[in-house]
């Protein structure tokens, strides 16, 4: 009885904490069809609310009109689990569309959410012209800080909105929300316009449960386009899409170790590995692999793209080098 507890509790604490630690980033530009695509494969949301735009050579994503809850929520399909020693990162590009109504939609919000439960654990959201930062105990919810030109926050360009979750005690979190300048064509490198962080209690962010992962975006919010979603978390093996696309059914069970790495990395795949290919920042092919165990030792220190291949597709990941 003793060793089949010991073995539960092994395979538990693999699940919750360790298995699942990835970066996972979408920039839509994967447009096979109008059902086979960034959009499609990897949100689930209200018929017809959001659209892909093909916005010059890129695609983006085209915000709706109205502004009513659930209605506006881009759900995420794979679930999440909270934090425990490591940091949640999640962020969004959008771009700005001001007029002259009085709309309650938001230009751009991340809201995370408790797996079956009603209401928000966390949100960092801007509606119209002001940031907002909730979900937090013994701590108001910021409503104060009013974005305005002398912000660098105008009409017509890209932002990025960023949200960093990091426990700080039990059941204390730390909430760092950034908001960066990418310029018109939101090619710029993003510069830094505002920043807040709050702190204090909450008891549905602990690794043991599942959470949702929500954007949302409005043009009675001041928003037109959203772009390029990136997170890193603690990925659950679970969906809230019944009808994940192939490729994302096979990420689940890719997984790269250590993250970030220094000499030797680990990848681990349910599939045969055919090929690994490594690429710089710049998009720059560095080094094939054929082998789980790959030595980056003589790579320079800063963020590549491993594009995976197995007997069942391929993926990609990003790798950190110290």
């Amino acid at each position: 009885m003793k060793t089949r507890f010991i073995i539960l509790f092994t395979f538990l604490n693999s699940l919750f904490y360790h298995s699942q630690l990835s970066q996972l980033d979408i920039n839509f530009d994967n447009y096979i069809s109008e059902t086979n695509n960034d959009l499609k494969n990897y949100f689930t949301y209200r018929a017809n609310n959001y659209k892909l735009f093909k916005d010059g050579s890129n695609y983006v994503v085209q915000t709706p009109v109205n502004d009513v809850f659930p209605d506006t929520f881009l759900t995420l399909c794979p679930k999440y689990h909270g934090v425990d020693n490591e940091t949640m990162k999640i962020s969004i590009d959008f771009k700005t569309k001001f007029h002259t109504g009085t709309g309650k939609g938001h230009a751009a919000g991340i809201y995370i959410f408790k797996d079956g439960q009603q209401g928000r654990i966390f949100g960092s959201y801007i509606t119209n012209k002001t940031l907002y930062i909730g979900g937090l105990e013994n701590s108001n919810d910021i409503t104060d800080f009013q974005l305005g030109t002398s912000d660098g926050y105008i009409d017509n360009t890209w932002y990025r909105l960023s949200l960093e979750i990091s426990k700080i005690g039990i059941n204390k979190y730390r909430l760092k929300t950034d908001i960066y300048s990418l310029g018109e064509s939101g090619t710029l490198a993003p510069k830094k316009i505002i920043g807040r962080t709050n702190e204090g209690n909450n008891y549905n962010f602990n690794p043991n449960n599942n959470v949702i992962i929500n954007l949302t975006s409005t043009t009675n919010g001041y928003g037109k386009y959203l772009d390029n979603f990136s997170i890193y978390g603690n990925r659950s093996n679970l969906s809230n899409c019944s009808n994940l696309n192939t490729s994302d059914v096979k990420r689940k069970n890719i997984f790269i170790a250590p993250n970030p790495a220094k000499d030797i990395i680990h990848v681990s795949t349910e599939k045969t590995l055919k090929s690994v290919d490594i690429y710089d920042s710049l998009g720059k092919l560095i080094k094939t692999d054929f082998k789980n165990n790959i030595d980056i030792s003589q790579f320079s220190k800063g963020n590549y793209i491993l594009k995976i291949k197995t007997d069942q597709g391929e993926t990609t990941e990003k790798l950190i080098k110290e």
